[in-house]
């Protein structure tokens, strides 16, 4: 059992975001209260986001271009400025920054065949294999699990995805 930082209530750690960072290795706040921070905070955590990229776009373009981590400094062979131990290691990112940086490393799911059907793919599916796996709430209310790790997705045509999300 854990207590929340935020709502102080005693929950079970799955209730917890992982974090490596941290002494017991789980965020400060339980699930319901972080997705509610970033619910709430978007617009600020998106100008923050927006502000770093120009303050820092040139560092960022010269690492892209030298294969080197923005974070760690060590030579990636991802088409990012950051490693893959760096990506998977980042709690803070969105949802829609997740699958941002799959594209990034993979480009567009269509440019695939799907992995259940063999046809054209359209979509990039997380495939529930990460152990530390995050969540957010959407704008209708509806949960979106997601990874930081672009490892962890794979393409999927329309009715693949609907299909395969129907079991998660």
């Amino acid at each position: 059992m854990k207590t929340c930082n935020s709502c102080s209530t005693s929950k079970a750690v799955t209730e917890f975001v992982k974090n490596r960072s941290t002494k017991d290795g789980l965020q400060a706040y339980c699930k319901p209260c972080n997705r509610a921070y970033y619910q709430t905070n978007k617009v600020t955590i998106a100008k923050r986001a927006s502000k770093y990229y120009q303050t820092n776009k040139a560092q960022i373009a010269e690492n892209l271009q030298s294969g080197t981590c923005g974070d760690c400094g060590q030579a990636c062979s991802l088409r990012s400025d950051h490693c893959r131990e760096c990506f998977r290691t980042s709690a803070t990112i969105s949802y829609g920054a997740a699958h941002h940086r799959v594209r990034a490393l993979h480009g567009l799911a269509s440019n695939y065949q799907c992995v259940d059907c063999n046809g054209e793919a359209r979509e990039w599916t997380y495939a529930h294999t990460d152990p530390d796996e995050l969540s957010e709430l959407n704008s209708s209310g509806s949960t979106l699990v997601y990874s930081c790790d672009p490892g962890h997705y794979e393409p999927r045509c329309k009715p693949c995805h609907a299909a395969f999300d129907k079991f998660f």
